[in-house]
């Protein structure tokens, strides 16, 4: 891995609203009026130190999540989660399910943790070795599975994961579960485990689903007896005033998620489909992005990222993600006029890379 780089670096020049971001997977409905008045109502608070319990939070993410609250612990956005996880438990060696997120290895490496890569995607296809993830587990390990898994969009089905988990338990091994996007898969939800298994741990993220990312507001789920734990090793004052005002609106979103997820699934189709008539290999997916390869092998992602500036597109370059090369990109699902655009944007450098004889035919 050369380094831990992400999407949405909307930063790079100029204003961030003149960019057409499909590096980041947010929802392009964007923040609903609802939240945004009430993480605008939370400034009145912010001269105040916030409910260092969060049990208001926790009572807006247990009506969200229809979820005990005695099982909920609010953190600073899916990577606080993570990180309050990693920092608490500190395992002696990590396993992961690559591609993958890559602050789980970020994470890792900060401990000193041994870090294994179990590959997901072989010749391009996805493929769960259980037996080789199993064999990776032992006394003080932690595997971390993301569904659906970020570049990919691959879920790792439930009782694949029961199998997992049984023997992850027999072995002495944490599993972290990632459900960062699973708001966007038709209740594919685990969380009802943690009550089965007492080794997953669950860390959960608001950010995808209601565009908020810098509001930061995650989760994490787990039995009572270690969620006391990591509660009394957190660092105090988690959430700021507008991360508690943002959760009061959960209990009113059940239905924008709902409307949210099956638009979603619409137009992934149909990119899909119309990134595959381009000429691009597109895998499968259950998350709000599209996992891309390039087929012309004397192109790679970082000449048609550079091809797309002239558009202001940016697209998730995916040459830092073990397993994966320079001709893997990422693309967010946006709405339907942004997603012409960007079909639009590719017609183009595709017609002037053909003209130039860069790309052959597929």
């Amino acid at each position: 891995m050369s380094e831990f780089k992400h999407g949405g670096n909307v930063w790079q020049g100029g204003s961030p609203f003149q960019w057409k971001d499909f590096s980041a997977n947010l929802n392009p409905e964007g923040t609903p009026e609802i939240m945004k008045q009430a993480i605008l109502d939370s400034v009145e608070e912010i001269g105040f130190y916030p409910d260092v319990n969060m049990e208001e939070t926790k009572e807006n993410l247990e009506d969200f999540l229809s979820f005990p609250k005695e099982n909920i612990l609010p953190a600073n956005g899916g990577i606080g989660a993570l990180q309050l996880i990693v920092e608490k438990e500190r395992p002696k060696k990590t396993v992961i399910l690559q591609p993958a997120f890559v602050e789980y290895q970020r994470l890792s490496e900060n401990i000193g943790a041994k870090t294994v890569h179990v590959p997901i995607l072989q010749d391009d296809k996805v493929i769960y070795d259980l037996d080789r993830i199993c064999r990776e587990m032992e006394e003080d390990t932690m595997l971390f599975v993301c569904n659906p898994s970020n570049p990919l969009g691959s879920i790792l089905e439930r009782d694949k994961l029961e199998f997992v988990l049984t023997q992850a338990r027999n072995k002495g091994t944490l599993v972290v579960l990632d459900e960062a996007f699973i708001d966007y898969c038709d209740d594919l939800s685990c969380r009802d485990l943690v009550f089965e298994y007492d080794n997953l741990i669950i860390a959960g993220s608001l950010t995808k689903m209601f565009a908020i990312p810098g509001v930061r507001l995650g989760y994490v789920l787990t039995n009572t007896s270690r969620l006391d734990r990591y509660r009394r090793f957190q660092t105090p004052w988690t959430l700021s005033a507008q991360g508690v005002g943002a959760a009061r609106a959960l209990p009113e979103l059940k239905v924008f998620v709902e409307k949210s997820a099956a638009v979603n699934k619409k137009r992934r189709s149909e990119m899909k489909m119309e990134l595959e008539k381009l000429g691009f290999l597109v895998f499968p997916s259950m998350g709000n992005y599209l996992l891309c390869k390039i087929p012309w092998s004397q192109w790679s992602v970082a000449n048609l990222q550079k091809e797309l500036l002239g558009d202001r597109v940016l697209i998730r370059d995916c040459s830092n993600y073990v397993a994966l090369g320079d001709s893997y990109f990422r693309i967010g699902i946006k709405d339907e006029q942004a997603n012409n655009e960007l079909l639009e944007s590719l017609r183009k450098v595709l017609d002037r890379l053909l003209d130039k004889g860069t790309v052959g035919t597929c």
